[in-house]
């Protein structure tokens, strides 16, 4: 499934594991879970007139949090990367690395790198899984939920000083379980206008180096 807005564009492909019926239908088996999902390809594509080298800032909101991101408490919503020590600059909290690739032999997109910063344009591949347990043929957590924000970020490549755009796009991924049944429903994936200052990024960005980046002004 291939989704556009402005110069953005997602390809993404909703992963689910479930139960096989026999075991769903057991009342002795034990452990039941469904792999919550997706596989997806970001891109974004731009004419500039200084010709930056670009990279994609992720944010995101799930049930289940993996890692130590920073976040925002009060909102859940956290920056798409693990916590660096010591006094990063927002560059490293950019999603993925050109160096890093994806290593899961299940995703499509395994091999792949986990971002492509080039000038006037990038990308970034993700796979994130959840694991959600069902009780009594019901998951535990009700609709399953995983959203997402996408911003662009221009990189000075000497200072690796960042200008964060601020409207970029959000979309989630959702399922729900019909009313017990071992058969789950994945809501239609919506791409929509998306702006920085929804989202409380102070907060998100308390730890990293304060003049290592700005909003721009347009």
């Amino acid at each position: 499934m291939i989704l556009t807005k402005d110069n953005f564009s997602l390809d993404v492909n909703p992963v689910l594991i479930k139960p096989t019926d026999e075991d769903f239908n057991n009342p002795q088996a034990e452990g039941l879970a469904v792999h919550f999902g997706a596989d997806f390809h970001m891109s974004y594509s731009g004419k500039f007139s200084n010709n930056p080298r670009l990279g994609i800032l992720q944010f995101a909101r799930s049930t289940q949090i993996s890692g130590n991101p920073v976040m925002d408490k009060a909102s859940g919503i956290y920056l798409d990367k693990n916590r660096i020590d010591g006094n990063p600059k927002l560059v490293d909290y950019l999603f993925g690395s050109p160096e890093r690739k994806i290593t899961y032999e299940n995703s499509i997109y395994d091999g792949k790198p986990t971002s492509i910063r080039e000038i006037n344009r990038c990308e970034i591949y993700d796979c994130p899984r959840e694991i959600h347990g069902l009780t009594d043929k019901k998951l535990d957590s009700g609709e399953l939920k995983i959203k997402f924000w996408n911003f662009i970020a221009e990189i000075d490549e000497v200072s690796g000083f960042v200008i964060i755009h601020p409207y970029g796009v959000k979309w989630k991924i959702a399922l729900t379980q019909e009313d017990g049944k071992n058969e789950y429903v994945f809501a239609p994936i919506e791409i929509k206008d998306a702006k920085i200052n929804d989202i409380n990024y102070k907060v998100i960005f308390n730890d990293i180096v304060h003049d290592s980046y700005k909003i721009a002004d347009f």
